[in-house]
């Protein structure tokens, strides 16, 4: 059983960014959660509404019975830290495909 967690989201904003988030993992399953605004206790993401491929409504409930608070917070896409190499892959297949047959075939007897 492990678990994982990060510094705490900001509040003033309402905007979870992913690198600030909780995250519980228990015997294989994984939880998201977040700090509930009004009692900072912590509360579990229940679904999420995508709005765009960089943004995300995400439904949350407090765990504290006393509590019991629902809210929705909203999760987005910050900035790369490091480019995929899906890209990469991409951008290589599309200059070979660019390339003249000739230089094309130059290339892959130099790569042999």
């Amino acid at each position: 059983m492990y678990k994982i967690q990060a510094v705490n989201t900001n509040l003033a904003k309402n905007v979870l960014n992913f690198p600030r988030q909780f995250l519980a993992i228990h015997e294989g399953k994984t939880a998201m959660q977040v700090d509930c605004p009004e009692c900072f206790g912590k509360a579990t993401i229940q679904s999420r509404k995508q709005l765009d491929i960089k943004l995300s409504q995400l439904y949350c409930s407090c765990k504290d019975p006393l509590c019991g608070h629902t809210f929705v917070m909203d999760l987005s896409f910050s900035h790369t830290l490091s480019p995929s190499g899906k890209q990469a892959d991409n951008l290589v297949l599309r200059l070979l495909k660019a390339m003249p047959v000739e230089q094309r075939e130059l290339l892959i007897q130099a790569a042999s």
